[in-house]
């Protein structure tokens, strides 16, 4: 970090909501100094927002999924409640395999593996404040998160064109993804629904190519737009992934 550099956000949660130093201190005082802790930071000299780990990975640029929605086409805003999710908490799927950190409020969580009629593809991860909600309708926020070894031999594009839904809403474009870890693409569907929903789609690939991840966030409201943003910056696989 350098002199001038303000932390918006440590481990998930977006710090100063209060326009105090109250949630910094407690983070702080939970862990020791020796602890990984997941940091955001705005460096106003470059305008440049970067994402690292105190003790762990160096900053780097971030990615943010909500700076290409304010740049997109979008024909209509999406509503702005004047929320924001406070509380983040890290969930991980049935193998233990996959992690990522998801607002408190979405606390119906499915980590159970990902299969067809003819067995275990990969691993799974899926979390809302209503599953059955974000998995039938466009009116709830949530995430689908795949990931399998053998995604490694498929086309970012070929990945991103399976999972499309501009029969529902209207296709925004594609764009690339970058991040500490991960590289790909993503699409973006605006008007989604009555709500107006926005559904982001990434493919992603770690450097060395072992395996692809596919992630798709619902967003109804601003807020819901900067918790994929926390998730896109905060998903690892960090196991052995089920499946063939």
């Amino acid at each position: 970090m350098k002199s001038g550099d303000i932390i918006t956000k440590m481990e998930g949660l977006v710090l100063a909501t209060d326009a105090s130093m109250a949630d910094y201190c407690n983070i702080l005082r939970s862990h020791t100094a020796d602890d990984v802790l997941g940091i955001e930071v705005l460096r106003y000299e470059t305008q440049e927002v970067l994402e690292g780990q105190l003790n762990g990975r160096p900053l780097e640029l971030a990615f943010s999924f909500a700076e290409e929605v304010a740049e997109s086409d979008a024909s209509e805003p999406i509503e702005d409640s004047g929320e924001t999710y406070s509380d983040y908490v890290e969930i991980y799927d049935d193998s233990g395999a996959i992690v990522m950190q998801v607002p408190a409020t979405w606390s119906d969580i499915d980590g159970s593996a990902w299969e067809d009629e003819e067995g275990i593809l990969g691993g799974a991860l899926q979390a809302a404040p209503d599953l059955t909600g974000f998995l039938e309708t466009y009116d709830v926020p949530g995430v689908t998160l795949l990931a399998a070894d053998s995604l490694a031999d498929s086309e970012i594009s070929e990945l991103l064109d399976t999972f499309d839904f501009s029969e529902a809403c209207t296709y925004d474009g594609r764009t690339d993804y970058e991040d500490p870890l991960y590289t790909g693409a993503f699409d973006l569907y605006v008007d989604c629904g009555d709500q107006g929903a926005i559904i982001a789609v990434a493919a992603v690939k770690p450097e060395d190519k072992s395996h692809g991840v596919v992630i798709i966030g619902q967003a109804i409201t601003e807020a819901d737009i900067d918790a994929i943003d926390n998730i896109l910056n905060t998903f690892n696989v960090v196991g052995t992934l089920p499946g063939p």
